[in-house]
Formats: structure tokens, C-alpha cells, sequence
């Protein structure tokens, strides 16, 4: 919150306060809270501009701004989401009020921001932008950007009542770019000379005479020969290739990239061309089914540019047989209970082999390890070679082992995994098998593999991940002791912070909500931070 003259005036006597309390936590004296419930006032949240238009390619920007401010804002959550990422994608937010506490996590795909902010200080009154957020123009088209999980706080941690929620529209106009691409064929085997016809689409090329460039590159393991070109623009009318087809070396292959040239003038209806290349592709020996990439690119006189890529799957034709076909990997039992911080044991079995297991290779995956953590792995058949890598976080384990000897017949265990109740909830455990061979060295066909789930029962228990569950230190029902530490200080606000969003706080809104308003938000830190100071 910025602060008047008036303000200033007493701003010794607040930092003698806070040192006193600071001290009072170090010693951990029980410090009370007084949960307000106060509303902070009715307000909206805008997306300015509402509507914009960009080019393809090109990046701007649009400001979350917050109406009817009164006390400021501490504290800010929200979703912004793009409604189709094929037309536009999130690449960036810039928080405003430099909160002391904040976490951005935009989506891999662009699709989404999600940002939680506390303890910001921003203007006391009036229309206040919380954020920046960069967008990028993908293809041509029309999308809308829209909220979810608004939550606005004050900075005395009081929820504003957010009574509109502004969305925007974003046109993206074309620029030079590649659709529809498809090789055919898709699939082929190893070792193998064969003619394969590459198709596509090229959109908004320049008609100005001037001289646009296309370039196909395969794998440096694949070889091109007798390439031949035909390009039609959107009216049907053939384009004459001016230069090429070429063959060059590329990337360390032979003959494995092409390149040919266009200069269409206006006379052509250059928004759509159609290209199709043909060409005589030889592929390499592989040890397994392989994907083998082919880059497209775009250079147009006009200074654009544009790419795409298309594979083809190169299939290993070894067909030689081994092992025993249609096993099952399961975990064994399938279902069960413990308590936070309780260790119990499942078994990774194979069922029904007729030559023993002598190697294995699997991973086995939590879907949480806030809820469950892998604390160690006992191998079956005592392997002569073996390595096994579990996680800093406990989440998943890798396993590989060779040189085994087992039960020949009958249903055997590759592994006993030990498992450590985290926080409370049902946490998935999934296996995914590599490899699983006999004693002779010939590979089992795993037909179908299954996974287990394990339920932690208890309260909020363990938030923060460290082994200590969270404390209700004088009996409000809130749990002040975010971290489990004993006592309630600074530190837990940034615990709070930390695991907002995890099951433990997010299933036990009661324990958490410092304000009062019957919900657990970004609000709740500046209510706790606001009491503790």
C-alpha cells in the first residue's frame, strides 16, 4: 500500500512492533488470531485492450486491470486461458506490485497463465493493474481470452467481491505459413528404396516477383534421389518452379535435402499454394521401430518465414521369435490403506512365465509424491548386473537388472517397492515395462501391465513435504503452523505460499482460511502475514 506523510509519522513505532513480534516468534511464544471476515468491497477485473488485432508471428500484450480499488491490493489470483492455441498462445506475464511471494506457471502449450501473488503493494485507490500478460499470433483466426480462479485480496488480506469478470477477443491475421502436410507413405520398413509423395499447403506467399525459397530436409540416415516438383496456386494455376529441385548434403547425410525456388508475380493467386514433391527415399537398417523427421521451410521474398515438420515411421522387420507371448505385469495388491508417514510394500509380478526371468527393466511411477514417496526397492532373482535410480523426490524408481535366476514356472516377483504415506489422498502407483526377458535372453511379449493405488489417511497433515504435519497452535481451528515447525512465524507464510494448491491445504479449507470468507485463496496468505505483523 503506498503511504501518506500522515503515514510516515508513525512508522518507527510499526518497526518496533514488528521487531517485538519477530523476537516473540524466535522464543516461540503462541501467538493468537483474530479472523475478520471482512469483505474488502465490490470491484471488477477487465482485460484492456478487449479486443485487439495482431499479426502471425508477432507478439503483444494486454493489462488485468482491477476497478473500484479501496486499501489496495495484496494479494491476486487467476487462470487466463486462450481459447484456441493453433490461433494464439501465452509466452510471458509481468506481476505488478512486486509481491513478496509469487508463483507463474504458464502451460507448455501456451494455453494458460495461472498466477498467485502475496504481500504486493500497489496503488490505495481507484482502477490498479495487477498484470501484463505477452500473447503470441499463431495462425489465422479469432480467439478469446477468458478468467477463472479470480481471487483479489486487499492488502490487509480481506476478499474483495468481484462482481464482473471482462474477457477479450484477439484476431490474428496471416502471415507466411505451412498447413495440411502429409507423407505418404507413412509407414515403411527398414532397409528400403522406395517412392514417397510429400504434400502441403503454402499460405500468403508473396506474388511481387520475387524469389521465395523452399527447403525439405530428411534425416542425415536417409537419402533422397530423382526429385520432381508441382505447385498450383489457390485458382488451380501451375507455378513454375525457377530454381532446383536441388540435392545437397545436410547435417552430416547424403543427398538428404532439397531445395527449389518460385518467383510468382500478381498475375497468380498466391494466398494458398498447393505443393506436392516426389522423390525416390532410401532408409537405413534400425534396431527398432523409429520415427524419421522431414523439416519443411519457408523463406518468402517478403522477409517471412515458415516451418513445419512430417515423420515417417521406419519399422524394424526382425521377426524373430523368443519367450513367451500375452504376459501380464501387475502390482500386487492392487488396492490399500495407510496412515501419514506408515510404510508398506507392493510387489511388481509377471505371471505365468515357462523359462524363469534372468532380465528386467522397468520404472515405476507415483502420480503425487506429496502424497507417497518411494523409499526403497528389493529385487527379485538376485540379478548379477543391476541399477537402481530412485528419485530425490521419492516419485518414481528406474530399474534395470540382468543376470537374474528365478522360479522357472509359475508367477514370479521382479520387485518389492517399498512406499511412505505422505500427505493425505489416494496417490496412483504406475508401472511401465521396458523390457522382460527369460533366462535364455529371449524377450517376453508383456500383453497387458497393471497399476495399484494407495489411500493416506489423516488430516492436513504433512504440507510442506518435510515429514511434519501442520499445527493448530492455540486451538481456533486454524492451522497457523504451516510447516509443522512448533511454531507459527514468517516462515509459514512462505510454507502457506508454497502449497497453496496442494491436496492437503486445497481438501482442508477450514484449516487455512485466515480470513474468514469460507474459502481458501491468495487472500488467506495476506490474512495470515497480515495477522502475524
Amino acid at each position: 500500500m503506498t503511504r501518506t506523510a500522515a503515514d510516515k509519522s508513525g512508522g518507527w513505532l510499526h518497526r518496533i512492533g514488528i521487531t517485538l513480534l519477530v523476537v516473540a516468534v524466535l522464543f516461540s511464544i503462541p501467538v493468537g488470531f483474530v479472523s475478520t471476515g471482512a469483505a474488502a468491497g465490490d470491484t471488477t477485473v477487465e482485460l484492456t485492450p478487449a479486443t485487439q488485432s495482431i499479426d502471425a508471428g508477432t507478439t503483444s500484450t494486454v493489462d488485468i486491470n482491477v476497478t473500484d480499488v479501496d486499501g489496495g491490493i495484496g494479494s491476486y489470483q487467476f487462470t487466463l486461458n486462450t481459447s484456441a492455441t493453433e490461433t494464439l498462445t501465452i509466452t510471458d506475464v509481468e506481476l505488478a506490485g512486486s509481491p513478496g511471494q509469487s508463483e507463474v506457471n504458464i502451460a507448455d502449450d501456451g494455453s494458460s497463465v495461472e498466477v498467485q501473488a502475496a504481500l504486493a503493494d500497489t496503488a490505495d485507490s481507484g482502477t490498479v493493474s495487477i498484470a501484463t500478460v505477452t500473447i503470441q499470433g499463431e495462425t489465422a483466426g479469432s480467439t478469446d481470452l477468458t478468467f477463472a480462479d479470480l481471487s483479489i485480496g486487499d492488502e490487509s488480506g480481506n476478499s474483495y467481491t468481484i462482481t464482473e469478470t471482462g474477457s477479450g477477443t484477439v484476431e490474428v491475421q496471416e502471415s507466411t505459413t505451412i498447413q495440411n502436410t502429409t507423407i505418404s507413405p507413412a509407414t515403411v520398413d527398414e532397409q528400403t528404396t522406395t517412392t514417397q509423395s510429400l504434400s502441403f499447403d503454402a499460405l500468403k506467399m508473396s506474388s511481387d516477383g520475387n524469389t521465395d525459397t523452399f527447403t525439405i530436409t530428411a534425416p542425415a540416415d536417409v537419402e533422397l534421389a530423382d526429385p520432381e516438383v508441382t505447385i498450383t496456386d489457390a485458382t488451380g494455376e501451375t507455378v513454375a518452379v525457377e530454381r532446383g529441385p536441388d540435392l545437397e548434403d545436410a547435417n552430416g547425410g547424403i543427398n538428404n535435402e532439397l531445395t527449389f525456388a518460385i518467383a510468382p508475380d500478381n498475375s497468380y493467386d498466391t494466398t494458398e499454394l498447393g505443393v506436392e514433391v516426389t522423390a525416390t527415399v532410401t532408409y537405413p537398417e534400425v534396431a527398432s521401430n523409429q520415427s524419421s523427421e522431414f523439416a519443411l521451410d519457408i523463406a518468402d521474398s517478403s522477409g517471412e518465414t515458415a516451418t513445419d515438420t512430417v515423420a515417417v515411421t521406419v519399422e524394424n522387420t526382425d521377426t524373430t521369435d523368443g519367450g513367451d507371448s500375452n504376459q501380464t505385469v501387475a502390482l500386487s495388491p492392487a488396492e490399500q490403506n495407510v496412515t501419514v508417514n506408515e510404510s508398506t510394500t507392493v510387489d511388481l509380478e509377471i505371471g505365468s512365465v515357462s523359462n524363469g526371468v534372468g532380465a528386467y527393466d522397468f520404472t515405476l511411477t507415483l502420480n503425487d509424491s506429496t502424497r507417497a514417496t518411494i523409499t526403497d526397492v528389493s529385487l527379485g532373482g538376485d540379478p548379477g548386473q543391476k541399477d537402481v535410480s530412485i528419485a530425490d523426490d521419492g516419485g518414481n524408481v528406474s530399474v534395470t537388472a540382468a543376470l537374474a535366476d528365478t522360479a522357472d514356472t509359475g508367477t514370479v516377483t521382479l520387485a518389492t517397492v517399498t512406499i511412505t504415506g505422505g500427505d493425505a489422498g489416494t496417490v496412483s502407483i504406475n508401472p511401465v515395462i521396458n523390457d522382460v526377458g527369460d533366462e535364455s535372453g529371449n524377450p517376453y511379449t508383456i500383453a497387458e501391465t497393471s497399476g495399484a493405488t494407495l489411500t493416506v489417511e489423516g488430516g492436513p497433515g504433512d504440507v510442506t513435504g518435510d515429514g511434519n504435519a501442520a499445527q493448530d497452535i492455540d486451538g481456533d481451528g486454524l492451522y497457523e503452523d504451516v510447516n509443522g515447525d512448533g511454531k507459527a512465524g514468517a516462515s509459514d507464510v512462505q510454507a502457506f505460499f508454497a502449497a497453496q494448491d496442494s491436496e492437503a491445504i486445497q481438501s482442508n479449507p477450514a484449516a487455512f482460511d485466515f480470513n474468514g470468507d469460507g474459502t481458501v485463496s491468495i487472500s488467506d496468505i495476506q490474512a495470515l502475514f497480515s495477522q502475524l505483523v
